[in-house]
């Protein structure tokens, strides 16, 4: 069992070479997610089964959830590759400072704490 999240995490990370992190996560933020699990239907005894009702496609109002879920998941993973660009780019100037003799890793990690 997985949590959608992660599941969508891993599959922009694996095909499409995102960089992704698992800190921006429903639980980091003190919600649950909501994970499925698919268990065969269950019949009462001597009850038919009903059929399944007509496919009338989804109501408006599971469209609209799901064209605000499908919004928030772009603007969750573009906020993720504006983080990685930040990060490569801080990584550099660190690189470009130490290697002139300006500061050592170790003075930036004492003051990041």
């Amino acid at each position: 069992m997985a949590s959608a999240s992660s599941i969508e995490r891993a599959i922009r990370h694996h095909y499409h070479g995102e960089v992704t992190s698992s800190a921006a996560t429903p639980l980091s933020f003190g919600m649950e997610e909501v994970t499925f699990e698919l268990a065969p239907p269950q019949h009462a005894e001597g009850v038919a089964p009903t059929p399944p009702p007509r496919a009338q496609g989804p109501a408006p109002r599971d469209m609209e959830l799901m064209s605000k879920v499908e919004a928030l998941t772009q603007q969750v993973a573009d906020l993720e590759r504006m983080v990685a660009q930040q990060a490569r780019v801080m990584r550099g100037m660190m690189d470009a400072l130490e290697a002139r003799g300006a500061l050592t890793r170790e003075e930036v990690q004492a003051k990041a704490r």
